[in-house]
């Protein structure tokens, strides 16, 4: 009885272990994918802005640079239901303000992680 009871507490802090560095791998992971959406947004950004000429008094949306530059993008089945990918989900439907705003609060959050720290 002893012995299995050891076996199993040995089993125990085996699984705590495992289980912290997996904790440790998903927050390097989402650390990752938030610079990822980061760099997306801010190349997304120079995009639209580049590719809207002035003309005249009329803005003309420069499409083809958009469609050449821009490659399609799939998205796995990784659950990133905490990350900043979640707010962004309807990036195609947002407007460059709204763009702009969301990357300026991704800027502020790091600055003030860099602050605190």
């Amino acid at each position: 009885m002893e012995f299995e009871i050891d076996l199993l507490r040995q089993e125990n802090a085996r699984l705590v272990g495992k289980n912290y560095e997996l904790e440790v791998e998903i927050v390097k992971l989402r650390q990752i994918i938030e610079e990822n959406v980061r760099h997306d947004v801010k190349v997304i950004l120079t995009i639209l802005e580049q590719s809207f000429l002035v003309v005249g008094e009329q803005l003309q949306n420069n499409k083809e640079v958009i469609v050449e530059v821009l490659p399609e993008v799939t998205v796995s089945n990784i659950d990133l239901s905490n990350t900043i990918i979640d707010q962004q989900n309807n990036v195609d439907t947002k407007t460059l303000e709204k763009m702009e705003i969301d990357a300026f609060l991704v800027e502020r959050k790091e600055v003030e992680k860099e602050d605190s720290a």
